[in-house]
């Protein structure tokens, strides 16, 4: 028995969803309201018999433990696993024990080193002006305690003393960016004399801090330098205060300021963390994916239109629309995918302010100034026109081709809608922007090539077998694995394909991290994972993929992932029937079900008919 299924055998569904939701008996099975998406009536069943979860709501997720937790905790498959390991007291063998052994020192030195700054700034006479500066900006004691405020001593040594009372080296310091080596030589601490802003991910491990000075030094604030668990690029100031809201919300809002998360939560607006920068990244917007359908960025509005800021609002766009892959075939553009499922808005503050100074002065103001927020790719537009000169040569042109790009991505049912926009701004037609929007794609830009004619069996015919019989445990998922494993330049086909179609979650995890994340032996290798899911990449890399033209691997790699989703949906019908099959009575339940089955049998006859992924 491997690892995984040890910890299937010894954990009980009923009892670890029970932890986190209200669990009614419904017959053989349980129902509730489902944690996923707000609801008046339960469409949330948890069965003991089959030890699945599913929502027959409009999430219409479902799977087992490790899918429960991966999505409730907002957790990648390794770190699932360690939590249900530990739960059912199976003992897992670490993949690099040199490597978490590593990032557990740095983990723990910043803990030590938070909960001195903390003391310091309850107790010390010298953070006096600390304290003074906190009550004079209205921060109370609760906010202090919760995100664990803290006073960095100006003698430059006395953080490292008190570290290395607790067992901690000089050089752990030092890997840790709470020391530095001044060229003159020797050793310090790195925050001297400032109010300290403790860093945590989302599960609450300390990953750096912010120093923000109290006088007239120079500069203002300072952050933790790049280490192994620190990159400001992926991280979300507060994120571990506010996860929780912004699951339940379903809307995320981004600050610029530490101050700015301290005064939104403790004026009850807990969904806000703060992105440590001018702007969202990639990794930050796809950290906020797992928890929020909204994301609503705050500008301060004397940068909001300047260069920088404009590309970095792109790249977010981008980010956004990743899992919308654009296919151009027979006169017309196809989706594999449809629109993402996360918006992102702008807010403007009013000028000279921070949404410190609107919550401040008025909780009313900065509702207002949310549910006026404008919706990303509109911001942009506007943004952008304004800085340019439309009456210089080639200025509407250039735009035009700038926004291509952006466009093109867009959801098609919203397209109308920004190129009806755009041509209002530049005074153009809007024929001449849908003609810009049809011409081919530039080199950097993916060209699928779709032939309907050719299914995913082509792909693999030269091994004469199923794919159920070729690779192992499930074919298909693994052969899709190790297709965009091996052939990386197609993963660009995948992004708009659902993890929820992969039924194992170490497949799922790998998917995402393949797929979606900043490359697999890098973000593996940033983890402590279990040996099993080292030894499957190396099964999977190993795998023989057929020789075939780049073309007819495409295509097969649509058709397997179209197979995904017809079977994916095949599963939710038998889950359907067996919940129909029971005597209890379920009611709203089974209505809706019952209500559904006509369409999700035309989802699958309809993929079924194509051959291949396109708009769902």
């Amino acid at each position: 028995m491997g690892t995984i299924d040890d910890i299937r055998a010894k954990l009980d569904i009923v009892d670890l969803v029970s932890q986190y939701v209200h669990l009614q008996k419904a017959g053989r099975n349980f129902k509730a309201l489902c944690p996923f998406h707000s609801e008046r009536t339960p469409s949330f069943i948890v069965s003991p018999e089959r030890q699945t979860w599913r929502c027959f709501g409009s999430c219409g997720t479902g799977g087992d433990a490790f899918s429960f937790m991966m999505k409730r905790e907002s957790i990648e498959f390794s770190e699932a696993l360690g939590l249900l390991a530990e739960r059912t007291g199976v003992q897992l063998k670490p993949r690099d024990s040199e490597r978490e052994d590593s990032s557990a020192l740095l983990y723990k030195i910043n803990d030590s080193a938070a909960s001195y700054f903390h003391h310091l700034l309850q107790s010390s006479p010298e953070a006096e002006d600390a304290r003074g500066y906190l009550k004079q900006r209205g921060f109370f004691k609760e906010t202090i305690e919760n995100f664990q405020l803290g006073y960095s001593p100006s003698d430059g040594g006395m953080l490292l003393k008190h570290l290395k009372a607790q067992g901690y080296s000089r050089e752990d310091s030092l890997a840790a960016g709470l020391a530095t080596k001044p060229e003159a030589g020797g050793i310090k601490d790195l925050f001297r004399g400032r109010l300290m802003f403790t860093i945590r991910d989302q599960r609450g491990r300390t990953l750096g801090f912010g120093g923000r000075a109290l006088g007239e030094t120079w500069p203002k604030y300072i952050n933790s330098p790049k280490t192994p668990i620190f990159d400001k690029s992926g991280i979300l100031y507060g994120i571990d205060r506010a996860k929780n809201a912004i699951r339940q919300d379903k809307w995320a809002v981004v600050v610029e300021g530490y101050t700015d998360v301290l005064t939104a939560h403790q004026h009850g607006f807990k969904n806000v963390v703060a992105s440590m920068g001018t702007s969202l990244t990639e990794r930050q917007v796809d950290a906020l994916k797992r928890l929020s359908t909204r994301v609503s960025m705050a500008m301060d509005a004397d940068t909001a239109g300047q260069e920088a800021t404009l590309r970095s609002l792109k790249s977010s766009w981008k980010a956004l629309h990743r899992n919308v892959h654009p296919i151009r075939g027979r006169g017309r553009q196809r989706y594999l995918e449809g629109p993402p499922q996360q918006t992102i808005e702008v807010v403007i503050m009013p000028p000279g302010k921070d949404p410190d100074n609107v919550i401040r002065e008025s909780d009313q103001e900065w509702s207002t100034l949310l549910e006026n927020s404008k919706p990303l790719l509109d911001y942009i537009m506007e943004a952008e026109v304004a800085r340019v000169n439309l009456e210089a040569p080639g200025a509407r042109g250039a735009i035009l081709e700038e926004f291509r790009g952006l466009l093109v991505t867009a959801d098609f049912l919203d397209q109308d809608r920004y190129v009806l926009k755009l041509a209002k701004l530049l005074g153009v037609s809007e024929d001449s922007i849908k003609l810009t929007l049809r011409q081919a794609p530039r080199a950097s830009e993916p060209r699928p090539s779709v032939r309907p004619r050719e299914t995913a069996g082509d792909a693999l015919e030269s091994t004469g077998k199923q794919p159920e019989d070729v690779l192992g445990e499930d074919v298909l998922e693994e052969y899709v694995l190790a297709l965009l494993m091996q052939r990386p330049e197609l993963k660009e086909l995948a992004r708009g394909t659902s993890p929820d179609v992969f039924k194992h979650p170490e497949n799922r995890d790998i998917f995402l991290r393949c797929v979606h994340g900043d490359g697999l032996e890098e973000s593996l290798s940033e983890r402590s994972g279990p040996d099993h899911l080292a030894q499957r990449l190396e099964q999977l890399s190993g795998k023989d993929i057929p020789e075939e033209p780049g073309d007819k691997l495409r295509d097969g790699l649509i058709e397997c992932l179209n197979r995904l989703e017809v079977r994916r949906l095949k599963d939710l019908k038998t889950e359907e029937a067996h919940i129909l099959s029971q005597e209890e009575s379920l009611g709203e339940i089974a209505d809706g079900i019952q209500r559904s089955a006509p369409e999700r049998n035309a989802q699958i006859r309809e993929l079924e008919r194509r051959g291949h992924k396109a708009v769902q």
